[in-house]
């Protein structure tokens, strides 16, 4: 029994760390480097950074503050304490790996299509080790809530705020991938 909670424990931490590091390339190298904020949370920190030089990770970090207060009551201990441990990884990467690295200088419209398959990717292995990102993600997991897609749920809470074409490829990507761990209703491994 105790090697199995230290296997996942560790499986659980592989699984961060890939998906920290997949979350970050998408916001700070393609999404920054492209000069478009996707939305969410992570698009309001990418904005304070291009406006006033916030640091991206922690800038979505205390947004994340009262969502994560707000969590407690809606979605459960066990996958809040998941979730606070993944945005940590997520902040780590963007504020330290790639705090310096110069953003993707290339066609934007690459730059929307890689953000979206990275930032879905990373969301896709949270989401299968029952874990988010934070945010507004917390609402794709509403214990309370009716059945919807990962695509619609994205839709309603990420309102877009940067190139139309560039956005949409973003939702495309994201919600395609996400949808892969997407099991009856309900993020996979969450009940």
């Amino acid at each position: 029994m105790m090697k199995e909670k230290a296997q996942t424990l560790v499986t659980d931490q592989l699984y961060n760390l890939v998906a920290g590091f997949l979350y970050a390339l998408s916001i700070c190298y393609f999404a920054k480097g492209a000069d478009f904020a996707p939305g969410g949370l992570s698009g309001l920190a990418l904005l304070g950074n291009y406006l006033w030089g916030f640091p991206i990770g922690i800038t979505t970090l205390v947004l994340n503050v009262p969502l994560v207060l707000l969590g407690f009551r809606f979605v459960g201990r066990a996958f809040l304490g998941k979730t606070v441990i993944s945005m940590l990884w997520c902040t780590f990467f963007q504020d330290v790996v790639f705090a310096d690295q110069p953003g993707y200088g290339g066609d934007p419209l690459l730059a929307a299509l890689f953000a979206g398959i990275t930032w879905g990717g990373a969301l896709a292995l949270l989401y299968m080790r029952g874990s988010s990102s934070g945010g507004t993600d917390f609402d794709d997991v509403d214990q309370g809530a009716a059945p919807a897609s990962v695509g619609r749920c994205c839709d309603r809470c990420d309102r877009p705020c940067g190139h139309p074409v560039g956005v949409a490829c973003v939702w495309f990507c994201r919600c395609r991938f996400v949808r892969s761990c997407h099991n009856g209703g309900h993020i996979a491994g969450y009940r």
